[in-house]
């Protein structure tokens, strides 16, 4: 499937509910790319349109959690697990995510083609709403770009990004307890790489028991990426206290490092959570981790010597709220 956004330099997307700009080639862009398409959108977003109607001579399926919300010339799909069912019916290139942003982030590992036009304004745009930076994410390559257009006092280009990683399938989902073996096994494999780098083989991930394992599952979020055969390939773990949630032990299986998946299941953690504060840390040397985390929108706000040659560095993420209705 397709997505399609509109973006400002920082990757906001909109403000209290409306666009940040509206350009008449940019919406003429959205609709000669959806009419006659199948349109993905939240319930918001679907609130944000002409007359609170669906988008004329195309497929509207609609996002929401309420199971009784029923909405003529659309069809109302209550769990991801369902629009993928149904998209799998369809034409791939047929279809398109068209927000707002939990929607997006939603849908994003979905995904292999984004259509994104980058506006660029004189003055600084306030933004409550954003895409992820696909420029940050290393499975999203940029493969074209219009030239540089302008309306009034705002430059603006059509960009093309394309997951490089299209043809992995993977879904992120709960954990369940007879899943947490196989994620100790895999938290075994994934930390060989830290250990190797601090030259410590006795660090607790590695020497964490199945019994501490489930005490956490029994107090916090487990979330698993699971690939197109069903084996687990990374995992990421959280417990909320006092609007924060901490967020720990993100693992991917290492031949799958680098392909995105820890970035789909940091996105994931945190939209599972939906709290005002995410926080983290991990090792002065983990380099890489550092890197991702600061990528999504973290930053250092602390450091603790722990050990003669170890200190651990304290991330911090104060996100903003989440849905925002899109280009008619």
């Amino acid at each position: 499937m397709n997505l399609i956004v509109a973006v400002n330099e920082e990757w906001g997307i909109g403000c209290d509910g409306e666009l940040l700009s509206k350009i008449p080639e940019d919406m003429a862009y959205f609709k000669q790319k959806t009419l006659g398409k199948v349109v993905i959108m939240g319930n918001s977003t679907y609130k944000s349109l002409p007359g609170l109607k669906p988008l004329k001579d195309r497929v509207n399926i609609v996002m929401s959690k309420d199971t009784n919300l029923r909405i003529r010339g659309a069809l109302v799909c209550n769990s991801l697990k369902d629009i993928i069912y149904i998209s799998n019916m369809c034409c791939a290139e047929d279809v398109f995510i068209i927000g707002g942003q939990s929607i997006y982030e939603q849908f994003l590992p979905y995904c292999s083609t984004a259509y994104v036009t980058k506006i660029k304004t004189n003055s600084p745009q306030k933004a409550d709403k954003f895409f992820p930076n696909l420029d940050a994410m290393p499975n999203w390559k940029l493969v074209d770009t219009s030239e540089t257009n302008f309306f009034r006092e705002i430059e603006y280009n059509f960009a093309v990004f394309e997951n490089v990683n299209k043809n992995m399938k993977m879904m992120i989902t709960e954990a369940q307890s007879a899943d947490l073996q196989q994620i100790l096994q895999l938290q075994y494999l994934a930390y060989q790489s830290e250990a190797k780098l601090l030259n410590d083989y006795s660090i607790p991930p590695l020497k964490q028991t199945i019994g501490e394992v489930k005490q956490e599952y029994e107090k916090g979020v487990f979330l698993k990426a699971v690939d197109e055969e069903g084996n687990i390939v990374g995992s990421v773990r959280a417990y909320l206290d006092n609007n924060t949630a901490y967020i720990g032990k993100l693992i991917v299986l290492p031949e799958k490092q680098g392909q995105g998946v820890g970035t789909e299941l940091m996105l994931a953690i945190e939209r599972e959570c939906a709290v005002a504060r995410y926080e983290l840390f991990t090792s002065d040397k983990s380099v890489r981790n550092i890197q991702l985390y600061e990528r999504l929108g973290y930053a250092k706000y602390k450091e603790q010597k722990v050990a003669d040659g170890l200190t651990f560095v304290y991330l911090e993420k104060y996100p903003p709220s989440n849905s925002l209705g899109n280009r008619k």
